[in-house]
């Protein structure tokens, strides 16, 4: 159980690390900020 914890953290972590690597694609190829927008509701 302990090393499943450790497993979701890493997991957690890769994830986050793309999520940095692609915002910093879309800054290099567009020049846009896409850090803190906004999600835009459903109506």
């Amino acid at each position: 159980a302990v090393k499943i914890t450790y497993v979701s953290k890493y997991i957690e972590r890769i994830a986050d690390h793309a999520t940095n690597i692609a915002e910093m694609v879309v800054y290099l190829v567009e020049g846009k900020i896409i850090r803190h927008m906004a999600v835009p509701e459903k109506q």
